[in-house]
């Protein structure tokens, strides 16, 4: 995959703007913040990240590996743009107060690889936050492309789902969902934690579900059971000292721990995992994007018989609402605690950095839209490249989300979202 040239020049030049100087394009600055990017692009190249001709002559380059090459761990030299990037980063954090607020949210998605000549309809999703966490009202549903093709539509928990016929396929469909919710930090106490010794004691039968050893990307293997039974070693020597047991929370922190020192946090193209045991293969990566590094910490804690759930939803950052997954771990009876390894980029992959444990046991306002395996809104119709890429850019006030197939560049979704914040709850 390292090999295979993704984005153009512009692109790269939207997604750097979109990802280190974001707020200055939003206050009006759009040209500085591209000369920002353009300044960034000529350093990639004078440092050896090129670009290649497609077959068409189009100079591309891989996006990830571009990223990939501004960041450096806390201390170590790095290229401008990455300090701007992670103040941007900084920034969004502490946009939102940690209170509920009332918040309208819109996505629009477009559908790009649909079936064609197929004789069944189309059934293709768009995501709401599930009822129990953020109980969205006033929704909207408006269909912009292919309206005269709408069969049906329903409603179910985390998603809208609609039925088309099937000549909708000739051409991209797209579609719009608008609701209001009310929002806010997600915490859970993290003192008192249930016994590590003790933890196949307390599950209670529902929750062996999140045990499974595989799972999607979450899979165990002899190297993460043997990486699980070696953190369990250092945090009961840890508890010892202190004159008490391990906890669920002590293992939780190793792991997350190992994974900060480990990886950097950044993208990486899935389909060079495989499928079998990718996250055997990742462990020799230095990389792990927002899904795979919540898969890692789901897989250590479920090795040490800890059950753990991969969340994903939405960001709420105004101006720059964006697709995110986390981890969930269940740390007693009852009480699951967010984790997110997000916040590896604000501290630079330092834990003592006041950033360093920001998302360990909360998170901050966020859609919650799926809690795999059961809770899924998954692709319906749409066919999912068995390679692809993500691209980020500015557009509307909001931030658009393309994937597009690694290898013929063809648009896979586009997906454009926007928050618009309407104040605290009081």
């Amino acid at each position: 995959m390292s090999g295979v040239a993704f984005a153009t020049r512009d692109e790269l030049v939207a997604q750097l703007v979109a990802q280190c100087w974001p707020h200055e394009a939003l206050a009006g600055d759009v040209s500085g913040a591209r000369a920002n990017a353009e300044r960034t692009v000529e350093r990639l190249e004078s440092r050896g990240v090129s670009f290649t001709a497609d077959a068409r002559g189009t100079g591309r380059i891989d996006l990830y590996a571009a990223n990939l090459a501004l960041k450096a761990r806390k201390g170590a030299p790095c290229d401008p743009a990455w300090p701007a990037w992670q103040e941007t980063i900084r920034r969004n954090l502490r946009a939102l107060e940690q209170g509920p607020h009332h918040v309208t949210f819109t996505l629009r998605r477009e559908w790009h690889l649909l079936p064609q000549d197929s004789p069944r309809s189309l059934v293709l999703r768009l995501p709401l936050p599930l009822e129990a966490r953020e109980r969205p009202a006033d929704l909207s549903v408006r269909l912009l492309q292919s309206a005269g093709a709408l069969l049906s539509q329903t409603r179910a928990d985390g998603r809208v789902e609609l039925r088309l016929a099937p000549e909708a396929a000739r051409a991209p469909v797209i579609a719009e969902v608008t609701f209001s919710c009310v929002a806010g930090d997600t915490a859970q106490a993290l003192d008192d934690a249930a016994p590590l010794a003790s933890v196949n004691e307390w599950i209670e039968e529902p929750d062996r579900l999140w045990l499974a050893e595989k799972e999607g990307r979450i899979a165990r293997s002899t190297r993460l059971d043997a990486v699980a039974a070696e953190l369990t070693r250092e945090c009961e020597a840890v508890a010892h000292t202190r004159g008490s047991s391990a906890t669920t929370i002590d293992f939780a922190r190793a792991a997350w721990a190992r994974i900060f020192a480990r990886f950097v946090f950044g993208d990486l193209h899935h389909a060079a995992l495989g499928s079998a045991a990718p996250l055997e293969v990742l462990w020799d990566a230095p990389v792990v994007d927002c899904t795979l590094g919540a898969s890692l910490l789901i897989a250590l804690c479920r090795a040490r018989g800890i059950p753990a759930r991969l969340v994903s939803g939405y960001l709420l950052t105004p101006g720059l609402p964006s697709r995110h997954s986390w981890a969930e771990v269940l740390i007693a009876p009852g009480r699951w605690a967010p984790m997110d390894v997000n916040c590896w980029d604000p501290a630079g992959g330092d834990l003592l950095d006041p950033y360093g444990a920001t998302f360990f046991g909360r998170v901050d306002a966020r859609l919650t839209c799926e809690i795999a395996p059961r809770q899924f809104t998954g692709w319906g119709s749409a066919r999912a490249p068995a390679a692809w890429v993500k691209l980020l850019e500015m557009q509307e006030g909001g931030l658009t989300q393309t994937i597009r197939d690694a290898h013929t560049h063809a648009v896979a979704t586009r997906e454009w979202a926007h928050v618009t914040l309407r104040g605290p709850q009081r």
